[in-house]
């Protein structure tokens, strides 16, 4: 007869083991005096069992982000530093928002205006109130004509103060670009585009000179829009020439480099002023359709296009804010400054990192348990937490989340970087603790093991887990009667802990078993 004694250990695979007890070293374990041994034979009687899971881990912040903008800027402020403690909203890093801020203020008054016509055709217009559209639309044209010129001081100050330090006689038919690049036609295409360019501003330069509110504003809005597309691109194609720019003993490295910071932040300044001269584009254009509407008879027709105009303006005021909120980098809740990469003056990139926070005291752990024990953990199991810092010392948790999926383990028990779901001994499941309080002594990165208590039993028949015998799938015990031979008798199992394994049927109270090894007699 083929027999297989079960013997109780701890199966360690990915860094779990089942155990008994709610903290490292701690057994709940109780027999009644009358769980006797007598000659080796081990009289069953009602026990206590608690089973758990013991895996190692690390803790971690409960939250944790990197910070950065949606979309590049010069930064203005910052308000973090490392170590700093911050709370939710608060806010951490701020872009220079001053052309956003500008146009908010011209779509604010269109949607006034917008909100005013459509109550001048619900009412009828009156003369006094046709003054104030014109009075508007008078406010609309001088707010273009400044943006007009505000732009070509922008693109003049960019193109001729900046751009044209990489050129030696920029301002003739012939200008020369000083830097050595490899590529040949690229140097012929900038020092061609850098002629058209500085004709297009001779000629923007003389049209702002006789800019006034009178002119034709709308024509001067679509010319300046042009020039600020031409400036833009020439200062993107000189932006290209840098990137590939041979450093040379005349223009080493570090010329370079702070020639590119330099075209970077004259590149935005010419795409802050485009925004706005197409602002007070939409902001004229909306002027004058008030006044218009205003001036006409308020028909079914005039008054649905009013409404939409108000909805439109009011769009374009909620867009220009959500610009502006995304020029702030607020913290999502409270925490820990633990990262600062942002300097007032710097141009950040766009989802460049610039802060990182950890959450404020709230501290959790992961750990991994393998496949064989991961089905007795579930999400609200308590645990007690061991940390190698403080030998000794326990920290209780409870089970929040186990992973669906597992990952590959490495043989030092941790999770293989990158990993991907796997299956097989190697592989265990993370599952995350979060500390019933919050204690200073607590900190992300430590390690240490958490025992999971995963059931708890009390009052149950139970025997030593190393008197099971194991035949195929069944299990068996030696029953052993006063002046009989021991009879293998088949049982049912439950859970197991500290050396004892529940039994569901098969045995009743005083039977006596055969046990193999001293486990009886620590029963005495």
């Amino acid at each position: 007869m083929n027999i297989t004694f079960l013997s109780h250990h701890k199966a360690i695979i990915a860094g779990s083991v089942v155990v008994a007890g709610i903290a490292v070293g701690a057994v709940f374990l109780q027999k009644p005096e009358s769980a006797k041994q007598a000659g080796g034979v081990y009289i069953v009687a009602p026990a206590d069992i608690t089973e758990q899971v013991d895996a190692g881990g690390t803790v971690v912040p409960a939250k944790s982000v990197n910070l950065a903008f949606d979309h590049g800027g010069r930064i203005a402020r910052v308000n973090a530093a490392v170590g700093d403690s911050v709370y939710a909203g608060e806010t951490l890093v701020t872009l220079d928002a001053s052309d956003l801020v500008a146009s908010r203020a011209q779509a604010e008054a269109a949607v006034q205006a917008a909100q005013a016509n459509l109550a001048e055709l619900n009412q009828g217009a009156k003369p006094a109130q046709v003054a104030v559209y014109q009075t508007a639309l008078s406010g609309a044209r001088d707010g273009a004509v400044a943006a007009i010129k505000a732009a070509y001081a922008t693109a003049d100050d960019a193109v001729r103060n900046k751009a044209y330090a990489l050129f030696s006689n920029p301002e003739s038919g012939s200008p020369s670009f000083n830097l050595t690049l490899s590529d040949t036609q690229l140097k012929i295409n900038i020092e061609s585009d850098q002629v058209t360019i500085n004709k297009e501003l001779t000629d923007w330069s003389d049209a702002v000179a006789n800019l006034t509110s009178a002119g034709d504003i709308d024509a001067q809005i679509s010319g300046s829009e042009h020039a600020l597309n031409d400036a833009g691109a020439f200062l993107d194609l000189v932006n290209q020439a840098l990137s590939v720019a041979v450093p040379t003993v005349s223009v080493p490295q570090t010329s370079i480099d702070a020639y590119k910071a330099s075209i970077g932040a004259a590149r935005g300044a010419v795409s802050g002023a485009s925004q706005s001269v197409t602002a007070a584009g939409t902001a004229l254009s909306t002027a004058e359709k008030n006044l218009t509407f205003i001036q006409s008879p308020g028909t079914s027709d005039q008054i649905s296009a009013a409404e939409a105009a108000v909805s439109e303006a009011q769009a374009s005021v909620q867009n220009i804010d959500a610009q502006i909120g995304k020029t702030v980098i607020s913290a999502p809740f409270a925490g820990i400054v633990t990262e600062v990469d942002a300097k007032a003056g710097q141009v950040a990139g766009p989802s460049v990192p610039l802060v990182s926070i950890i959450s404020n005291g709230k501290f959790q752990m992961e750990v991994y348990v393998s496949q064989v024990d991961i089905g007795k953990v579930k999400a609200g199991d308590l645990a007690s937490v061991g940390l190698d810092a403080y030998p000794g010392q326990v920290f209780s948790a409870a089970v929040i989340t186990v992973a669906p999926a597992p990952v590959q383990m490495t043989p030092d028990g941790a999770a293989a970087s990158g990993s991907e779901t796997v299956t097989g001994p190697s592989a265990a499941y993370k599952v995350t603790l979060q500390f019933d309080n919050d204690d200073a002594r607590i900190k992300a990165g430590l390690s240490g093991n958490a025992l999971i208590t995963t059931e708890q039993k009390t009052n149950i028949l139970a025997v030593p887990s190393d008197s099971i015998i194991l035949r195929g799938t069944d299990t068996y015990v030696m029953m052993s009667a006063s002046g009989t031979s021991p009879v293998l008798t088949k049982v049912t199992t439950g859970i197991s802990g500290k050396g004892l394994t529940e039994i569901t049927g098969g045995l009743a109270p005083g039977d006596g078993i055969i046990s193999f090894t001293s486990a009886a007699s620590s029963n005495k």
